[in-house]
């Protein structure tokens, strides 16, 4: 007998081959492969095994080599897949400051590294060092010349101005009260007036007034011959408009209020203006820090700076209907208007705000740009939840929340983008009035291409072990339609059930007729009714007839005439149906011989008895060569693929653990979710 191992199934050229003679006993040898020639093909991919006996043609099919021919390869480790995790410590140097794999130490400036068997020496060469023999101490110091130890100190007197630095005093370094007049320039203070020193204060006497002016004090006299005269009237607050002269400014006061611009106050102050700027607030005379309250014609009150670079507006005030404005708004439409258009809320507080520098809201419209109109409400700060909700009670004022990317309702910490927790009948409900031909009320669509088993739907309901109902859908047409739009060479399953756990387990359970207009595989099959004996308490069960072709079975009785034939007719489109027929007759009553004495033609065959009248049961099987039946011929035998390699359908019936059965893969998906 010859042996050849192939790297295809059918075809090709050997790798290896061995020729021997095997004693066979009933059929039946044992050999060693190898024995003669060693084999040394790396298995490292598929192979088969071809086998001759004799000068006959190879028999087929081939052999594929399962997992033991393959199995030397737990001898080695291959290369590059040790890390250093796998190797125990005191080994082998792991690292050397973090760096890994072939680590070159290279000698710098005044450095030296001598290899010497296992052992590396690190050396200095030069550079730097040496010895202080002397110190001496220059001018301002003493307590040098040093040889060996001592103090370097500040002799008295001994730093001159020459030695300071411009400047380099400064009045912090200067302790109170130790500068005389002596010590201070001329013409640099007022050192004293008439003779007064320390802080000194002009007091007006009688007909005399002092008016200061920056550097200026003016000292007048108010009385004499010449006086103060002028005119006006009642409740005006007096200014000079001469030298002398008083008159009317534009102050007034009735009954306690003061009036600026107006004669009839109605406040504390009251100030009006034919024109803009009716005031200005400012902090010391810099013009940036002024505001001015302005009214117009239209009576719209405005707060603005129009010292900032670009003029703003802060507020603007409808007095038509008390309504304001955040911003330049120029008409307020509502009782607060904001002028939006800081839309960005990452890297600013946007065009509103609520807290404060650590815990705030923002919010902001985006007024142009490709995103025009686009609005935002963000949560800053502490938890980063944003509640929305209607009501008097927390959880009425926490119906919707946002955190972390997750919507939630009626859930303070979503943890999914939509996450609902309810205790209504009905969590959510959805409802379309669409004029499409086909409309979705929900479309789930898994856009991503990493995840292999992605779900799109997934529902869950086990309230306790054995109870839980996971879906129900009802449809005037359909309840369920269900596609698979598989790959080439693999499988796809358009509706996969599975059922575990329980003493009967239903994969799937119809309730009704079902048709199947394609192929239907199953382990087993069967008919279950009730008991026709015993209805109430027992089923009845019948296995279903298999054979390894599409038959149809037919059966029947004749009666032969007087000569001992009998002509059996079969229905218009028996042939037409069928082909390659059996024949089975059993006489009925007496011992008599029958036979087919005509086979099936034009749809009838005949049969004959060597007696008269003799009652034959018959029986007549035929093979279908229908259209579909001939384009959908169901295989006898096949090899598994893929992953299906193997596994077993039904790993327990050989003793097997669950994990080696096919549908195991779809077991763990459901118990992952």
């Amino acid at each position: 007998m010859s042996f050849r191992i192939y790297d295809s199934e059918t075809g090709g050229t050997s790798l290896w081959l061995e020729t021997k003679t095997i004693n066979i006993s009933d059929g039946v040898f044992s050999t060693q492969l190898g024995s003669i020639n060693p084999i040394d093909i790396p298995f490292e991919s598929a192979y088969w095994l071809g086998v001759t006996i004799g000068s006959n043609n190879e028999l087929t099919p081939r052999i594929r080599f399962t997992s033991v021919p393959y199995s030397h390869m737990s001898m080695t480790v291959p290369d590059g897949s040790l890390t250093s995790e796998k190797i125990s410590s005191g080994q082998v140097v792991k690292n050397i400051n973090g760096l890994t794999d072939g680590v070159n130490l290279t000698a710098g400036s005044n450095i030296i590294i001598t290899p010497s068997g296992n052992t590396l020496t690190i050396s200095g060469t030069g550079g730097g060092g040496g010895t202080v023999t002397q110190v001496n101490t220059g001018s301002g110091l003493t307590g040098g010349p040093i040889t060996s130890t001592g103090t370097i100190s500040i002799s008295n007197n001994g730093i001159t101005s020459a030695m300071l630095q411009d400047n380099s005093v400064s009045s912090t370094k200067i302790s109170d009260g130790t500068i005389v007049a002596s010590d201070i320039g001329n013409n640099q203070v007022v050192k004293s007036i008439n003779s007064i020193k320390d802080d000194v204060n002009l007091l007006a006497g009688s007909n005399i007034s002092i008016t200061p002016s920056g550097n200026n004090i003016t000292i007048s006299s108010t009385g004499g011959s010449g006086g103060i005269g002028g005119s006006g009237f009642s409740n005006y607050l007096p200014k000079f408009t001469g030298t002398a002269t008083l008159g009317n400014s534009i102050i007034y006061e009735n009954t306690g209020n003061i009036g600026i611009g107006t004669t009839t106050p109605e406040g504390l102050l009251h100030i009006t203006r034919y024109g803009d700027k009716q005031l200005i607030l400012g902090h010391n005379n810099q013009p940036t820090r002024e505001w001015i309250f302005d009214v117009d014609a239209t009576s719209k009150m405005k707060l603005m700076n129009e010292n900032l670079g670009t003029p703003v507006t802060a507020m603007t005030f409808n007095s038509n209907n008390g309504f304001v404005g955040i911003g330049d708004v120029p008409l307020p439409g509502s009782k607060l208007d904001i002028l939006g258009g800081n839309w960005d809320l990452t890297s600013t507080e946007g065009d509103f705000r609520i807290g404060n520098d650590f815990y705030r809201i923002k919010m902001g419209i985006s007024l142009g740009g490709g995103g025009i109109g686009d609005a935002y409400i963000g949560s800053v700060g502490g938890t980063n939840r944003l509640f929305l909700g209607a009501g008097t009670t927390s959880n009425n004022l926490k119906t919707l929340t946002l955190n972390n990317n997750n919507v939630g309702i009626r859930m303070i910490n979503p943890l999914y983008p939509l996450h609902v927790e309810s205790d209504q009948l009905t969590s959510a409900f959805f409802t379309s009035n669409s004029t499409n031909a086909v409309p979705r009320v929900i479309q789930s669509v898994y856009a991503g291409t990493s995840a292999l088993d992605a779900v799109a739907i997934y529902g869950k309901s086990v309230p306790v072990n054995g109870y839980g109902v996971g879906a129900i859908l009802e449809g005037g047409f359909y309840g369920l339609v269900a596609y698979a739009t598989g790959t080439s060479g693999l499988t796809s399953y358009a509706i996969y059930g599975n059922s575990s756990g329980a003493s009967t387990n239903w994969a799937g359970y119809f309730s009704g007729n079902v048709n199947v207009t394609g192929s239907l595989s199953k382990g087993a099959g069967s008919f279950k009714i009730d008991h026709p004996l015993d209805p109430e308490n027992k089923y009845l069960y019948h296995s279903f007839v298999e054979s390894p072709d599409m038959k149809n079975i037919y059966d029947g009785t004749s009666t032969t005439d007087i000569n001992g034939y009998a002509t059996v007719s079969l229905p218009k489109w028996f042939e037409t149906l069928n082909q390659d027929f059996r024949y089975q007759l059993t006489v009925i009553g007496e011992f008599a011989q029958a036979i087919i004495a005509q086979e099936i033609k034009d749809n009838q065959f005949v049969i004959r008895t060597d007696k008269p009248n003799v009652k034959v049961s018959w029986q007549v099987t035929g093979i279908r060569h229908d259209n579909y039946a001939n384009k959908n011929r169901i295989p006898v035998e096949e090899y598994k693929k893929g992953n299906d390699i193997g596994k077993y359908l039904y790993p327990d019936a050989y003793g097997l653990p669950e994990n080696m059965g096919i549908d195991y893969k779809h077991k763990i998906l459901s118990t992952e979710r």
